[in-house]
C-alpha cells in the first residue's frame, strides 16, 4: 500500500506538461500497435497504397478536393458566431479552422482541435469567450448532424436492398434518428422548451436540472435562427459527403471491390464518429478496425473484407497532405498574434 502511495506521490512529482507529452506518446505508440496488429491479420495492407501514390496527378486532384470542405467549415463556424453578433474576417476564420484541423492530426480526438480553435478564435475576439466558446461546440455538434444524416440514409438504404438487415445496424439507425429528432427540436422549439422549464423552476432544482436548463438556455440563442441552422446542417451534410466520396475514391484506386457504396458510406461514419474519441492521436488505427468490423458485422460476406481498413488509412493519408499547407498558416497566425500583443 506503501509503494503504491510512493508511486503516485512520484508522479505528482512531474511537470504536468511532461505527463501530457508522456501520455500523448503512449497513444501515438497504441496506435502503432493496432497499425501493426490489423496488418499482422492482413485487415489492413500498407502496400496497397502504392496504387495510390504512384499517381501523382490524382492524388493532387483528390488533395484539391478534400481541401475545399475547409471552406465551407469556415463558413458554417462564421454563420453560427454571426447569428451571436460576433464579427470576425472570414480569413481569420479560415485559419482558425484549418490550423485546428491540422492540430487534431497529432492531438487525440477531435475536441483536441476545437480547443485550440477555441483558442485562436479567442485571440481575434477576446470580448465575446463564452459565446465563441459556445459557437465551437455548436459547430462541432451540427458537424456531427451533417455525419449522422448521412449515416441515417445509408442504413436505411441498406435495410431496405438487403433481404437480412443486422439488428446492430436497426439499433445504429434508430439511434441516428432520435438524435436527427433531437436536433429539431432545439433548432425550432428550444426557445418553447426553455419557457417551460422557467416555469417548472428547473434553474432553482437539483444540479443536473439546472445543468439541462443552462445547456438549453445557450441552445436557444441559435434556436432564434432556424433558418441558418437548416443551413448550416445543410453544409455539414456536403462536408461529410465530400469525406465520404474521398474514402469510396481511395477505395476504387487501391483495388476494394464487392461491397456496394451504401455500406461503404455507413461503415464510413461510424468510423468518422469514433474518430472523435480522444484514444489515438487523429483516431488513428481506431478508425481503421471500425471501418473494417463494421463492413464485416453489417455484411453477409465476410471473407472478402480483409484488407478494409486500408481504405481508412489511404483516406487519412490524402487528408493529411491536404493539410500540410497549414504549416504556414499557423506561422502566419503565430506572427499575427505577436503583433497583437505588441
Amino acid at each position: 500500500m506503501n509503494e503504491k502511495k510512493s508511486f503516485f506521490q512520484n508522479m505528482n512529482r512531474i511537470p504536468s506538461s511532461v505527463r501530457k507529452i508522456f501520455l500523448l506518446l503512449c497513444k501515438f505508440l497504441f496506435a502503432i500497435i493496432i497499425l501493426l496488429i490489423l496488418q499482422r491479420y492482413d485487415i489492413l495492407q500498407i502496400d496497397l497504397l502504392e496504387d495510390l501514390f504512384r499517381r501523382p496527378l490524382l492524388l493532387s486532384g483528390l488533395v484539391l478536393y478534400i481541401g475545399s470542405t475547409f471552406f465551407l467549415c469556415a463558413l458554417r463556424w462564421q454563420m453560427l458566431m454571426k447569428i451571436q453578433n460576433i464579427e470576425v474576417l472570414f480569413s481569420h476564420v479560415f485559419s482558425a479552422v484549418y490550423v485546428s484541423a491540422f492540430v487534431s492530426l497529432f492531438l487525440p480526438g477531435a475536441i483536441s482541435g476545437d480547443v485550440v480553435r477555441t483558442v485562436i478564435g479567442l485571440k481575434f475576439n477576446n470580448n465575446q469567450k463564452l459565446n465563441i466558446a459556445l459557437s465551437v461546440i455548436m459547430d462541432r455538434l451540427i458537424g456531427m448532424m451533417g455525419l449522422v444524416t448521412l449515416g441515417f440514409f445509408a442504413g436505411v438504404f441498406i435495410c431496405f436492398t438487403k433481404k437480412e438487415s443486422s439488428i446492430i445496424l436497426i439499433n445504429i439507425c434508430m439511434i441516428f434518428f432520435f438524435i436527427i429528432i433531437l436536433f429539431l427540436m432545439i433548432s425550432f422549439f428550444s426557445k418553447r422548451i426553455l419557457e417551460i422549464m422557467n416555469i417548472k423552476n428547473w434553474n432553482e432544482k437539483k444540479s443536473i436540472y439546472q445543468l439541462i436548463h443552462k445547456a438549453v438556455n445557450a441552445l436557444a440563442v441559435y434556436g432564434r435562427s432556424p433558418k441558418s441552422m437548416m443551413h448550416c446542417w445543410g453544409i455539414s451534410v456536403i462536408v461529410h459527403a465530400q469525406h465520404l466520396t474521398l474514402l469510396l475514391a481511395c477505395g476504387i484506386i487501391i483495388g476494394m471491390s464487392g461491397v456496394e457504396s451504401s455500406l461503404y458510406a455507413f461503415a464510413g461514419v461510424v468510423a468518422f464518429i469514433i474518430n472523435f474519441l480522444p484514444v489515438t492521436p487523429g483516431g488513428l488505427g481506431v478508425g481503421e478496425i471500425t471501418f473494417s468490423h463494421v463492413i464485416e458485422v453489417v455484411s453477409s460476406h465476410t471473407n472478402e473484407f480483409q484488407a478494409y481498413g486500408s481504405m481508412m488509412l489511404a483516406y487519412r493519408s490524402v487528408l493529411a497532405l491536404s493539410l500540410v499547407p497549414a504549416l504556414l498558416f499557423l506561422f502566419q497566425t503565430y506572427r499575427l498574434f505577436r503583433k497583437m500583443e505588441k
